[in-house]
């Protein structure tokens, strides 16, 4: 019975959508570790045709991003090492990405922290506060409860307000909440 829900148009195109959903941060995972577009596409490529072949053994999984990243780069040393090893060439986790690449990735980070800045900025005191507690003090939220006068809920709930607010403002650049 499972395995006919696998062959399903729906289950298909519900694994279309997760490829393109994923594709994008695996390509970047991917190519800043060994700078080369070809093998990082052809590796993910891979990896979802074995996804795709086992999809009956997957229910387990609970974190699919650290899963994906952690199966690309098992993938990805075994490509080097395989290129090094028939080739006597540099191994390419060794090469870095050109210039412009490396200069983009710097941009990109220097934006994201201006905007995470603007957006812990604009989030109210008493969140500001509470998640400032939680993250960068690593209190407890019954801690933070106790010395902010509020019910354990109330300080769970900013924080998760809070960290709503930064998602929002991280994904969309802009800052208004």
């Amino acid at each position: 019975m499972a395995t006919d829900l696998h062959k399903s148009e729906p289950y298909r195109a519900a694994f279309g959508e997760f490829f393109r959903r994923q594709y994008p941060a695996l390509f970047a995972f991917g190519f800043r570790r060994c700078a080369d577009r070809t093998l990082t596409n052809d590796l993910i490529q891979n990896l979802f045709l074995r996804l795709w072949e086992k999809r009956i053994d997957l229910d387990s999984i609970v974190n699919w991003d650290a899963y994906l990243r952690t199966a690309l780069q098992r993938d990805l040393v075994r490509a080097l090492q395989q290129r090094a090893r028939t080739s006597g060439e540099l191994p390419a986790e060794l090469a870095q990405p050109d210039y412009e690449t490396l200069l983009i990735e710097w941009q990109t980070d220097q934006e994201t922290r201006e905007r995470l800045r603007a957006a812990l900025a604009e989030l109210p005191p008493a969140q500001r506060a509470a998640l400032n507690a939680r993250f960068f003090e690593e209190a407890s939220y019954d801690d933070i409860a106790a010395r902010s006068g509020r019910s354990r809920q109330t300080v769970y709930n900013q924080v998760h307000s809070a960290i709503k607010k930064l998602r929002a403002a991280l994904r969309s650049g802009l800052l208004i909440f």
